[in-house]
């Protein structure tokens, strides 16, 4: 198969798993688990195949879930017959017949509304059986949703088709047609057909073109009114019509409706091939053999602490230990105190000080600590791993590199030295040396279930989520990923290089890496980013059901899903891709920096061609006023939990503080200027300690009250 793949050579066999990777994304599924079988049998037994079991079994996985699984289509996932759906323009023909509205959403007033967002010139017909007389039975044509790029108000166009005249007792009843506009609550007529010759209770053919500048509605191919429209303003249809037959919709529409449905559909593909999927019975046995988790030992023979302390001491060092895992810091400095004038050892004063110093974020003094305590017990495995910890928060990768090489070194049959490894090593982006340490451990005959975790987590970071189809652009600094199309991925990549060069231009200029672009996958569906999120066990954290997309500082990955509220969906590109740029140098910067920044970010307006950030959020302003702001001097320290916790507030009182930096008086962007620079350096809380002491956080509150009172005039 492979002319230079020989037993042995873990070189060529290497060289065969990427081509066998390439084999995937070319969905070669049958074939290439035909050969990925063959490779395994060519290197039986050999340690290098088994260091990479995960990889395979993940490999594998692809394989046989494309093999059995052909791609769901369109007509497999709405209801109707979709005539043509291109996903990479949005081009729709469909045609639903009213038996088959299951996908319409019955809104206010009885109207059924077309699932599908339009986004460009489209034509609408609905054929009925029996056209009204009633002029309260007229049919109705809405077209509702964006707003006008000037006004920012909602627009809304209401087409109602109008009836005949009819005698009523010794009088006539007619409706008129017409063209209603309402931009917000102002309502303007339009056009309008006074007298309508339209034969009732006979067969209808309704007819609603929208062009990028106009609106023609016809029936019976005859026009009723035309009126013009601002240019490419879309939105959502909604329709009323007696005894409707069939409605034909053919134009462009925010794909989301039907990739959302192809997402849900593959998914479900997933959920029904993972009850009887065992990669077991597929790959060979002795891929296995030596692979079961290591249970007890390494962790009952590994000392909590540096050094032995006498039993008497046992209790106050275990206290110190809870209050630091309940966030207490002040209980746990002032119990430390009590342990250290109680006699106990330096080194586990040393190390329990260090633990607290990194909880705080004083990261200096805490690698002082630990470099203190490890001269004394330099093979105490819990130390060695906490300064691995600190070290990657300086951003000191180098150093981290070689403290863990030291702790798998010096502790090779022990899961957690392996397993912290490969979350430093992943958090620090050294992604290739993070599969080292999985690899390492699979050589040693080293496993435990987090370990196949993490050797999943690093899987991921190098192949993405598991799509049958794939789709993928580079541009200058970002690779965008999709199982929807390559448009979507280059509109992604155009977008995200914008956003970048403000960032540099407007806060701090990273250079360029050509061998490492920022990767973003956009998923086709919200389902399909959830269980992505998830199916690392809490590695990546949970995703609240409204979000839209996240950075996973894990993974070093953007990860978005395809909203048809295009609005949003950029929203938090800028967003969550200033988490993914800011992580690349700043490594630990204060929470309350980093999503005020992205907030700030996210809220962009197009001025002359050009994204100009910082616009006012009123919402976070009202809820400042209502609620007040927490003391800046607890505030700038808080954990990422506390800030959190505090939800809403916690963003508006960062979003505020971030704008008044860099859009307030001289003297604050000077500080914004120092701050940045002093965060990239080195320990964030010990450099806001020293530009901002509690006396000038006091007095920078108080700046800050009032320039969030002046907030509300702007």
């Amino acid at each position: 198969m492979f002319a230079e793949d020989a037993p042995g050579d873990a070189e060529a066999f290497a060289k065969a798993i990427e081509r066998l990777h390439k084999d995937c994304r070319r969905e070669q599924f049958k074939s290439g688990l035909r050969r990925l079988q063959s490779l395994l049998d060519r290197h039986e037994r050999q340690p290098y195949a088994r260091a990479r079991r995960v990889e395979i079994e993940d490999l594998a996985e692809r394989f046989a879930f494309g093999a059995a699984h052909e791609a769901p289509q369109a007509n497999d996932v709405v209801a109707g017959k979709v005539g043509k759906f291109d996903p990479s323009t949005g081009y729709l023909k469909i045609e639903i017949k009213e038996d088959e509205q299951s996908d319409f959403e019955k809104v206010q007033g009885g109207l059924l509304a077309f699932p599908g967002k339009t986004k460009g010139p489209f034509l609408v017909e609905i054929r009925g059986q029996r056209y009204p007389a009633a002029t309260n039975q007229a049919p109705r044509i809405l077209l509702t949703g964006d707003t006008h790029p000037r006004t920012k108000r909602r627009q809304m166009w209401v087409m109602q088709f109008g009836t005949p005249p009819v005698a009523k007792g010794n009088r006539e009843v007619w409706l008129p047609a017409s063209i209603t506009h309402f931009d917000g609550q102002t309502k303007k007529e339009l056009a309008t057909q006074g007298v309508v010759s339209i034969p009732v209770e006979k067969a209808y053919r309704l007819q609603v073109k929208v062009s990028a500048t106009q609106i023609r509605m016809a029936v019976n191919g005859k026009t009723l009114c035309t009126a013009k429209k601002p240019k490419n303003v879309w939105g959502f249809l909604a329709f009323k019509a007696p005894t409707w037959t069939k409605l034909t919709f053919t134009g462009t529409i925010e794909p989301a409706w039907i990739q959302d449905r192809l997402d849900k559909a593959v998914l479900a593909q997933r959920q029904e091939f993972d009850k009887t999927w065992d990669p077991k019975k597929i790959l060979p046995a002795w891929l296995y053999e030596g692979a079961s988790p290591v249970t007890g030992s390494p962790a009952a023979k590994r000392p909590d602490l540096p050094v032995e302390v006498d039993r008497k001491l046992r209790s106050k060092v275990t206290r110190v230990r809870n209050l630091l895992k309940r966030g207490d810091w002040a209980g746990a400095q002032k119990q430390l105190a009590v342990v250290e004038k109680a006699g106990a050892p330096e080194a586990v004063c040393a190390y329990l000080s260090a633990q607290l110093y990194a909880e705080v974020g004083l990261l200096n003094r805490a690698l002082a600590d630990l470099d203190r305590s490890l001269e004394i017990a330099p093979d105490f495995l819990e130390g060695v791993l906490l300064r691995a910890q600190v070290l990657r928060r300086l951003g000191r990768t180098d150093d981290l590199v070689k403290t863990v090489q030291a702790a798998m070194k010096q502790h090779p049959r022990d899961p957690l030295a392996y397993e912290r490894a490969a979350v430093a090593l992943l958090r620090a982006g050294r992604i290739g040396d993070a599969k080292s340490a999985t690899e390492r451990a699979a050589l040693h005959g080293v496993r435990s279930d987090l370990l196949d975790l993490l050797g999943k987590a690093v899987v991921r970071a190098e192949r993405g989520p598991t799509w049958n189809q794939v789709h993928e652009y580079k541009s200058r600094n970002y690779h965008v990923i999709s199982d929807i199309d390559k448009k979507t991925c280059i509109e992604a990549s155009k977008l995200l290089e914008e956003a970048l060069t403000s960032y540099r231009v407007n806060f701090h200029w990273v250079t360029r890496d050509k061998e490492k672009l920022y990767k973003v996958y956009l998923f086709s569906g919200q389902r399909g980013f959830i269980n992505y999120m998830t199916e690392l066990q809490g590695l990546m954290g949970k995703p609240s059901e409204r979000a839209a997309g996240v950075y996973s500082p894990l993974l070093k990955q953007l990860l978005i899903w395809n909203l048809p509220d295009r609005d949003a969906m950029m929203e938090t590109i800028r967003h969550e891709g200033f988490h993914q740029y800011l992580d690349r140098f700043m490594p630990d910067a204060p929470i309350w920096f980093n999503e005020g920044m992205a907030v700030y970010h996210q809220n962009a307006e197009r001025v002359r061609g050009r994204l100009e950030f910082g616009r006012v959020h009123p919402e976070y302003v009202a809820l400042l006023k209502k609620k007040g702001l927490v003391p800046l001097e607890e505030f700038l320290v808080f954990s990422p939990r506390r800030f959190y916790e505090g939800g809403p507030w916690s963003y508006a009182q960062a979003w505020a503080l971030v704008h008044m930096l860099r859009k307030g008086k001289p003297a604050h962007r000077a500080l914004f200027k120092e701050l940045v620079a002093a965060l990239g350096e080195g320990s964030p809380i010990e450099a806001i300690a020293t530009l901002l002491p509690d006396e000038q956080a006091q007095a920078l509150e108080r700046e800050l009250k009032a320039y969030v009172a002046d907030l509300g005039g702007r």
